[in-house]
């Protein structure tokens, strides 16, 4: 993947209504897909209009391209002088869960901030679009009163201010937080790579879980396959943990052993890495090349630490 983040340009506007109108197409209408773009394509107003509606200084849009291909987009405008709207975050399925709409959103509340808001809210639909809205309360977004009527049924809105941190989500009714990940602008952002620079860990308990494999419990291995064989090994994690009443949640940090040349094709493990772990919930990790493990068939193996309430 050869992601680039950048504001949205003139000849990104055909494409930049393709995803956010096929993206809801298969939300709102999957019997009639085609027909739902079509509906909307000259009704999406404020996009066809984004240089006035999301113009500087006080709204931006921005698009996501991988490989010059436009695949998620999101925005900012006004509201009032302290309020910023969030608008337009969409993202095409492939896409989800990779951790590009955590920098999407990285990067608009870093404009938010800067053009002087102090906090941002957001409307969307409370079924239809219920993945959305967990994200949203993954990033510290919490249930408001109404402030428009466009027909969504949920409004959330956060602060803005510099020194707070979005909470991670409770899992649970009346769950406290157990860690906070941070990603700080002072080092490289390894969002899209699969873990945290830095987790801050809350818990009574910690956990050590010892290297995991991808044998299952009659010590078969299915796969040679670096990708594959991350995904078992996670898995095996997730066992591990829950078996203390915990969850993949719960990981604080990894270390990953990979086995000769498979140092330096390391994409499958990452996507492996995208796949177990929520975007607000990436542990900190390091990836250690090893000439050899225990058995010869074992291309990775990962420990895992974990903090329980």
């Amino acid at each position: 993947m050869n992601l680039v983040i950048r504001r949205m340009e003139p000849g990104d506007l055909d494409a930049a209504k393709r995803v956010i109108l096929g993206v809801a197409a298969r939300l709102f209408a999957p019997e009639e897909a085609d027909g739902f773009v079509e509906r909307w394509w000259l009704r999406l107003t404020d996009v066809d209009d984004w240089p006035r509606v999301y113009g500087p200084p006080r709204g931006t849009f921005l698009v996501a391209l991988d490989g010059g291909r436009v695949v998620g987009t999101g925005a900012v405008r006004s509201i009032d002088d302290e309020t910023a709207e969030l608008k337009r975050m969409w993202l095409l399925e492939a896409y989800q869960g990779r951790g590009i709409g955590y920098r999407l959103f990285t990067l608009l509340v870093e404009f938010a901030r800067a053009a002087g808001y102090r906090q941002m809210w957001l409307s969307t639909d409370n079924i239809v679009q219920s993945r959305a809205v967990r994200f949203y309360e993954r990033l510290g977004f919490q249930p408001i009163d109404p402030y428009g009527d466009n027909g969504d049924t949920l409004f959330m809105g956060r602060s803005l201010e510099p020194d707070g941190v979005a909470p991670e989500r409770p899992r649970a009714a009346g769950e406290k937080m157990r860690s906070t990940r941070i990603n700080p602008p002072t080092l490289w952002d390894s969002a899209p790579v699969g873990f945290s620079q830095v987790v801050v860990a809350a818990g009574r308990r910690t956990v050590y879980c010892s290297g995991q494999v991808a044998w299952d419990t009659e010590r078969q291995i299915g796969s040679d396959d670096l990708g594959e064989q991350a995904r078992l090994a996670l898995a095996n994690v997730e066992r591990a943990v829950a078996a203390a009443g915990g969850t993949l949640r719960d990981v604080v940090s990894l270390r990953i052993y990979i086995v000769g040349d498979h140092i330096r094709h390391t994409a499958p493990l990452r996507e492996a890495l995208l796949a177990a772990f929520d975007d607000d919930a990436r542990p900190a990790m390091t990836w250690i090349g090893v000439a050899a493990l225990a058995n010869p068939d074992f291309i990775v193996e990962i420990e895992a630490t974990a903090v329980l309430d």
